[in-house]
């Protein structure tokens, strides 16, 4: 259906934390020529642009930057940046469904090497934690992952404790924390190299 509406399709052109006009452009134009495009100049750009634009359709990938823009289609962990992107209040939001705190609960146990059906001081603090999945799947796996091979009900607490600190309000955040503060040494030191070379956003 939308490829026989949309003529011309540029598909989940990232945004992201650092706005950046003259990148988003090239990415558009980019997607739509799927050719790179070395120009630097943004009204160059614009004007190539223009010479390509029919019937089309863009869809904006994770943006963050809570400054006024263009609406077309955004994806967005925040209500606040979707409630900008529209100049006359014409604004329509679909937010997906989110998992039961038992249906994140069964994904949590068959992540686990330990059988928790009969032990009922884990499944107490299994339930406390699939609770406050928040029902994103997300944050499900990262509790899974990070419970895989802990059968002693100290280690079980100890992350609840982990989770509960006031350091974030998102969980989104808390479990990307957290998934970081179980990799080892040595994959710890990897993020940190990686996160300077590929920084958040860039596209290549």
């Amino acid at each position: 259906m939308v490829v026989g509406t949309f003529n011309m399709r540029m598909w989940w052109v990232c945004v992201s934390l650092e706005y950046d006009l003259i990148q988003i452009t090239k990415s558009i134009l980019e997607a739509t020529t799927s050719k790179v495009c070395t120009l630097s100049n943004l009204d160059s750009i614009k004007r190539q642009l223009k010479k390509m634009m029919g019937k089309f359709l863009l869809v904006l990938d994770n943006m963050w930057n809570e400054t006024p823009a263009s609406r077309v289609l955004v994806t967005a962990r925040s209500k606040t940046v979707s409630s900008i992107v529209t100049t006359n209040g014409d604004l329509t939001c679909f937010s997906p469904t989110t998992l039961s705190k038992e249906d994140c609960w069964e994904i949590i146990k068959k992540k686990l090497k330990t059988e928790v059906d009969n032990r009922e001081d884990l499944k107490a603090i299994g339930l406390q934690l699939a609770e406050k999945c928040k029902g994103l799947l997300l944050a499900v796996t990262v509790i899974g992952d990070a419970l895989h091979l802990k059968s002693e009900e100290v280690e079980w607490d100890g992350l609840l404790k982990l989770w509960d600190l006031p350091k974030h309000n998102n969980q989104v955040y808390r479990a990307l924390k957290l998934s970081y503060n179980y990799l080892p040494a040595y994959l710890k030191r990897c993020f940190a190299y990686c996160s300077i070379i590929f920084p958040r956003g860039k596209q290549n």
